[in-house]
């Protein structure tokens, strides 16, 4: 996750499009998050485990079995954090989601400027419109539209 936030600083230069794989790798690997709290099959290599992370604890405090109330704190500390990256992970979709559509808003605004496509057009001020409108007023017709 690391590594690819760096190339949302390399869009800037490269445009909206080089964020986009960046933002589809983070939707999938948030998917496979949310799955992994429901089967260990499912996480992401590199992401630890809960078993993998039971095993270190016994072997800093150098036993083959945790108490129940090591094994409940453990569990709960190990659960909170979890969540906590997984909060992260929708944090960081969610800057890069708004930096593409900034970056592709500005190159939007960028190509309609280059290209020259705009029109301008002088209003007249106010005493210059109320003149127009007083002539511009059509002839009263009298008679058979009723």
């Amino acid at each position: 996750m690391s590594v690819s936030a760096v190339l949302v600083l390399f869009s800037k230069r490269k445009g909206p499009m080089f964020v986009l794989p960046f933002v589809l790798m983070m939707f999938v690997e948030l998917s496979l998050s949310f799955l992994y709290l429901f089967d260990g099959a499912w996480g992401l290599p590199g992401t630890p485990n809960y078993k993998d992370m039971l095993h270190v604890v016994k072997s800093l405090k150098r036993v083959d079995r945790l108490n129940e109330e090591e094994l409940g704190h453990f569990t709960m500390s190990y659960s909170v954090l979890y969540m906590l990256f997984i909060l992260l992970k929708v944090y960081v979709l969610h800057m890069s989601t708004r930096c593409f559509y900034a970056l592709k808003a500005e190159s939007m605004a960028a190509v309609s400027v280059d290209t020259g496509n705009t029109v301008t057009v002088k209003l007249p001020s106010y005493d210059e419109a109320l003149k127009m409108r007083t002539e511009d007023t059509p002839p009263f017709l009298s008679g058979g539209l009723n």
